[in-house]
């Protein structure tokens, strides 16, 4: 849990994948305090030819309540089981036959969510390959964290996540699974709707400090979108960089915005499964199938991503271009104003936002006749003191007729 390994070129530990991905929330203290290591000699032969590790477990415990009458397994929230690596290996016919079918670990589910009050002898992980990933894998289970599959397989397809492929890399946890987890907040990420067109938008590192100023994912629902089996759910875009643990991910899922598709689950203590769609390409617009939304990542750095989101799906390939080559790093003079349709709404969809939309001072643009953007913006000519005006005022009156003379 706290040994340094280096995997790929990365230095670390599991503690140091669920410090980073938690944003220091859920730390594993190294000291005799927080922890306790035992060895148990059952004195008996090694199972083999059934993959029985919760008997073993249970034999383990009645053991140790022998050698170790002062250990109280209440007071710890994870209890890891680290068996033999030739547990239920079996010799037949001089052909070896595996019980357990290639288990590396396994755990039961949402026994402690890191939000809760803490829970004791209520999770369990059983170990078989003791590696950094699949240890971080189980106890992402105890989290309540399912798998991550890819659009075709429903399990262990993600080779960018804790909770997908046990590669021999670090991994840190994915953004949907850390919105789960409550280490990142709804205040953390972008709520798309599906009435927004095209707008420029800025993600953030995923590992980089959470800032309630700039975004670390975005979202929105949708119920057609298909993958792994699944249908509907939502769709979540995160940014992973070259730098830290990201360094041994992929060549190709470096410093690239990343496409989930993530079941439903609204924040229960069970999650659903999430599925790696794909890696956006830069400089190419890219169209959600099923869906419709269509996203141009512009510019990419270690500190994030500028990309050109357009939810309602009315921009075009030439309009998302030249919105994306005016952001900071781009080299094309700004955007023409975006079509008015879908702008000129006169409601308050785009209040609170952050952006001078449309009319008032300080904005790039004056599209729409009437209206306003009710906060954002300073008041349109007919907005009336923040309330909305669908028609002109009156013109002024006519001069009064001359005095006779």
């Amino acid at each position: 849990m706290w040994g340094e390994y280096t995997l790929k070129g990365v230095e670390g530990s599991s503690a140091d994948i669920f410090r980073t991905s938690s944003y220091g929330f859920t730390d594993w203290p190294n000291n005799n305090n927080a922890r306790k290591i035992v060895t148990v000699q059952l004195e008996k032969p090694m199972p083999r030819q059934w993959c029985q590790y919760s008997a073993e477990g249970a034999a383990a415990r009645a053991a140790l309540s022998i050698s170790h009458p002062n250990l109280n397994f209440a007071d710890y929230r994870h209890i890891e089981y680290i068996l033999p690596q030739k547990f239920g290996w079996r010799d037949d016919s001089n052909s070896l036959t595996d019980a357990c079918t290639g288990m590396a670990g396994v755990a039961n589910v949402g026994c402690q969510h890191p939000r809760a009050a803490q829970l004791g002898d209520k999770c369990y992980s059983y170990i078989r390959r003791p590696s950094a990933s699949v240890r971080s894998h189980e106890f992402g289970h105890n989290f309540g964290l399912d798998h991550s599959g890819n659009q075709y397989q429903s399990v262990y397809g993600d080779r960018s996540a804790v909770m997908g492929y046990a590669v021999a890399a670090w991994r840190t946890f994915i953004a949907p699974h850390r919105f789960q987890a409550g280490w990142m907040g709804s205040s953390n990420i972008l709520e798309l709707d599906r009435s927004v067109g095209p707008r420029l938008y800025f993600l953030q590192t995923l590992d980089l400090p959470l800032s309630n100023q700039v975004a670390s994912g975005a979202r929105w629902a949708c119920n057609g979108c298909r993958a792994g089996g699944v249908v509907g759910g939502h769709l979540w875009l995160s940014f992973r960089g070259s730098q830290g643990f990201d360094r041994s991910l992929d060549d190709d899922e470096q410093l690239s915005v990343h496409l989930h598709l993530v079941e439903r689950f609204y924040e229960q203590i069970y999650g659903g499964r999430t599925h790696f769609l794909r890696v956006l390409p830069r400089g190419e617009v890219y169209t959600i199938p099923l869906d419709n939304t269509q996203i141009m990542v512009c510019t990419s750095t270690n500190q994030g991503t500028q990309l050109v989101i357009d939810r309602a799906g009315w921009g075009t390939v030439d309009s998302l271009r030249s919105m994306c080559a005016g952001a900071p790093g781009g080299n094309a003079p700004p955007p023409s104003p975006p079509d008015p349709r879908g702008v000129c709404l006169n409601v308050c969809v785009y209040a609170r936002d952050g952006d001078c939309d449309d009319g008032g001072q300080g904005s790039d643009y004056s599209l729409c006749e009437f209206g306003s953007d009710c906060v954002d913006c300073g008041h349109r000519p007919y907005d009336q003191g923040g309330q909305e005006d669908l028609t002109p005022p009156p013109p002024p009156p006519s001069p009064p007729p001359p005095l006779p003379s």
